[in-house]
């Protein structure tokens, strides 16, 4: 008895790792397909050189402003291990983007002495489709697909980090965070 009951608790314990996956793999699936109209990706500029993307992902926290993001790339010089002072940010709708862009505008990021003021403007590559897939191809490129050089991606429904592991690889996997 002791056997069966170890191993539908293991069976129980593949179903929600498989669960999850599914569940993330539905939701990345949904933002991929979704209509982009309008302007939802911003470029944040003037981020000071030695924030991560988790460091700046936190200060977007504490401003409130990401709630509706559904992406977030900081680039990194990989060679310096510093960012190139800018990131995207793509938002639900296009009201969540000038919601996003009127908070941040302005602001002075406290972590590390600055004098930096983020500042916004539409992104080139717009929709979350279309800068995952330009991010990837240029991720592609390089040899280091370590989890600080990947695009930070979030369910709205849920505010949490949806894995890229569907598209990466078991490789790819990074830590669990809110927006």
């Amino acid at each position: 008895q002791g056997a069966e009951s170890s191993t539908a608790t293991e069976e129980a314990a593949g179903e929600g790792e498989g669960s999850r996956r599914e569940q993330a793999a539905a939701a990345l699936q949904g933002l991929l397909e979704r209509k982009q109209q309008g302007v939802t990706t911003v470029m944040l500029r003037n981020i000071p050189t030695r924030y991560t993307q988790r460091l700046l992902l936190r200060g977007l926290q504490d401003l409130s402003c990401t709630h509706d993001m559904d992406l977030l790339y900081l680039p990194l010089d990989s060679r310096k291990q510093r960012n190139l002072g800018y990131a995207f940010v793509d938002c639900c709708t296009p009201e969540a983007a000038e919601a996003f862009c009127d908070v941040v505008r302005g602001v002075k990021l406290p972590l590390f002495k600055s004098s930096k003021v983020l500042d916004t403007c539409p992104a080139k590559v717009q929709g979350f489709s279309r800068n995952l897939k330009a991010v990837l191809k240029n991720l592609g490129k390089g040899k280091n697909l370590g989890p600080e050089f990947q695009p930070l991606v979030f369910d709205p429904a849920t505010c949490r980090q949806i894995p890229l592991i569907p598209l990466l690889g078991p490789a790819a996997a990074a830590p669990d965070a809110a927006c």
